[in-house]
């Protein structure tokens, strides 16, 4: 049945290059191929796991259990601050900080305002209109962003950003709780309905127009695929600005940000 949901997570499976393991349970065996649609014919190339259910199903739940742990290593996505409000039409650096800062266990809620008002002061432009990398970095290390809590009066927070040396050192940064701003190629595709709902941009299915650049925050990593989790500022595309990448479309030029108090003298 072409809507049945486990055949359409198998048929995403083989499209994304996941790992894909079926699991013959009791005797059970692969089907020929010609029995398969099109779409799962690849199901029989497959190297298959033969169990039998009760005695195989707590050790597979633990297999399970360790790549889970794995991939949660490098996922900062539970450190978003409302991101279905947050990330309308703001600055992606501000909450890149602001994850930062909640990895460290610190709830920071920075004014989007103050950053566009220093922004302006100091480059004599505005944020959204052709500003370099450099500006904003000069901006969130060098003068800082007024920062509030639930509680706490307003406070300045600054941030570091390190510059990634190659995309290997992705995981690596997300392990130490450091989001990871980087730009990306947007083409047409992103705006067809399937890529719109769902988020997930594949490098080998890109066609069409190049739209232009875009920036974004690596907030996760799997260790399977090489993918990437990533935040935009559009709230109404993938999962609340939320999406899936695959690693060919990453720029070499990424810095990971860690925030913090400003220190004063």
């Amino acid at each position: 049945q072409a809507r049945d949901w486990v055949r359409r997570e198998i048929e995403l499976g083989l499209r994304r290059c996941t790992r894909v393991i079926p699991v013959l349970v009791d005797g059970a065996n692969i089907p020929d191929k010609d029995r398969l649609p099109p779409s799962l014919a690849d199901l029989v190339t497959l190297n298959a796991v033969t169990i039998r259910w009760h005695e195989s199903v707590a050790q597979l739940s633990e297999v399970i259990s360790e790549v889970t742990r794995a991939g949660s290593r490098y996922d900062l996505t539970g450190y978003l601050r409302d991101h279905s409000k947050a990330v309308s039409g703001r600055e992606v650096l501000l909450t890149a900080m602001e994850i930062s800062l909640a990895r460290q266990g610190e709830t920071i809620a920075l004014d989007d305002k103050d950053f566009a008002e220093k922004f302006k002061e100091k480059t004599k432009g505005e944020s959204d209109t052709g500003a370099t990398m450099n500006q904003f970095m000069y901006i969130i290390d060098r003068v800082g962003i007024v920062g509030r809590t639930a509680a706490a009066a307003p406070r300045i927070y600054t941030a570091r950003a390190y510059r990634l040396k190659s995309r290997d050192q992705v995981p690596i940064e997300l392990e130490k709780g450091r989001p990871i701003v980087t730009g990306i190629v947007v083409y047409e595709k992103w705006w067809s309905p399937d890529v719109r709902k769902t988020g997930l941009v594949e490098e080998w299915k890109q066609s069409g127009v190049l739209q232009g650049g875009m920036p974004i925050v690596i907030v996760g990593y799997d260790p399977g695929n090489g993918s990437v989790r990533f935040l935009t500022h559009i709230p109404d595309w993938g999962q609340h600005g939320l999406g899936t990448l695959t690693e060919g479309f990453l720029k070499d030029i990424m810095y990971s940000i860690e925030a913090a108090e400003a220190v004063t003298w």
